[in-house]
């Protein structure tokens, strides 16, 4: 059995708390030889030893990482790559109206020419260019309609201010009447008629009348060159 009491046990924090101020007691004494014998390098000299080299305490261990790092480096993970999308097949729906086929030209017949189309002479009553018939041909021995090749042509008469009442001239002043002539074969004027009024009845009717009386025309002709009755515009002025 020891002769000393049994001492209680010390705990961790409290153990490294002497080791520390043992390691600075030694520090401090050292410290202090150093200094009395003049420094590292005269304490060397004396006791014939060559440079001393501290040792020093190796620095504490970092913490370990806390486990909320760990938990957001969990947290900041990719996941899992999706399900590869695929395409889906269109189809066009079926038209609602049947599309038919347009229907074929029809086919030209095969007669021959004087029965399918118009020939070029013959002895029925068209327009053929030589024939016997009552239509107009070229030089067929009917009747056809005439018409005026040329139009008629004055070559006499006028009318002058002093053929109208004295009374209207004020009113006529810048204004003008066009009456259309019927000029016959003969070339006097058969009709007129007013076309544009010159807004004095009185005017008009004079200029119808002197026209009629003193306008004399070379007659129109037809296609064969004979003289045809024809219209004639004229327009009368007032001075």
């Amino acid at each position: 059995m020891s002769g000393f009491a049994d001492t209680p046990a010390l705990s961790p924090r409290a153990r490294i708390g002497a080791l520390v101020a043992i390691a600075a007691l030694h520090i401090l004494l050292g410290i202090a030889l150093m200094r009395a014998f003049g420094g590292v390098r005269a304490l060397t000299e004396q006791v014939g030893l060559g440079p001393v080299l501290v040792a020093m305490a190796p620095p504490a261990a970092p913490p370990p990482p806390s486990n909320s790092v760990a938990e957001h480096a969990h947290e900041g993970a990719g996941g899992a790559a999706g399900k590869r999308a695929s395409a889906d097949q269109i189809v066009a729906p079926a038209p609602r109206l049947p599309i038919t086929a347009p229907p074929a030209a029809p086919v030209a017949g095969a007669g021959s020419e004087t029965r399918s189309g118009a020939g070029a002479s013959g002895e029925g009553t068209g327009g053929a260019s030589t024939a016997g018939g009552p239509g107009s041909g070229g030089a067929g021995n009917g009747s056809g309609g005439r018409y005026a090749r040329t139009k008629p042509v004055k070559i006499a008469g006028d009318l002058v201010e002093s053929d109208y009442p004295k009374a209207g001239r004020a009113k006529r002043l810048g204004t003008a009447v066009i009456v259309i002539l019927t000029v016959g074969t003969d070339g006097r004027v058969s009709d007129c008629a007013v076309h544009q009024p010159s807004g004095d009845p009185e005017a008009d009717a004079v200029t119808c009348k002197l026209a009629t009386q003193r306008f004399r025309f070379t007659p129109a002709v037809d296609q064969n060159g004979d003289p045809i009755a024809a219209v004639y515009g004229w327009q009368q002025r007032f001075f």
